[in-house]
């Protein structure tokens, strides 16, 4: 995905290898964003003591559709990249606190268990990938 080689000894990456990073950084920055906002909204519900479990309820779907998409978008790049590519699933595990916050308030224990589990492996391969790619290099 780069260019050949210029006289300088430099190689330049190419349109789409450049569009791709820029894409990474913005669902990482929006997703990273997301998150915060919603960690916020839910601790202020708390303390306020009014809405919370409207807005633990928002805090679930929003980070679920965070998270997914966030997924979405490292499986739709290059398949070659994936694993220089973890930076684009950051959102996604960011999001996993407020929906298992978000779950256990409106009664959902047992099911926020299970999903705080599948977070968990998932974020253990993830990191298990990270770090195998770096050793090979």
């Amino acid at each position: 995905m780069t260019e050949p080689q210029t006289g300088d000894g430099l190689q330049r990456p190419s349109p789409d290898f450049a569009r791709l990073a820029r894409r990474d950084v913005q669902v990482f920055v929006g997703g990273t964003i997301v998150a915060l906002v919603l960690f916020l909204a839910l601790a202020v519900s708390r303390v306020l003591g009014s809405g919370e479990r409207f807005i633990a309820s928002l805090a679930v779907v929003i980070g679920m559709v965070v998270g997914a998409g966030a997924l979405a978008w490292w499986l739709a790049g290059p398949r070659q990249l994936r694993r220089a590519r973890f930076m684009v699933l950051a959102p996604t595990s960011l999001c996993a606190g407020p929906v298992l916050i978000g779950f256990a308030v409106i009664g959902a224990g047992p099911f926020a268990i299970v999903i705080s589990s599948a977070f968990g492996f998932g974020a253990a391969i993830a990191g298990g990938l990270a770090l195998s790619s770096r050793r090979s290099r």
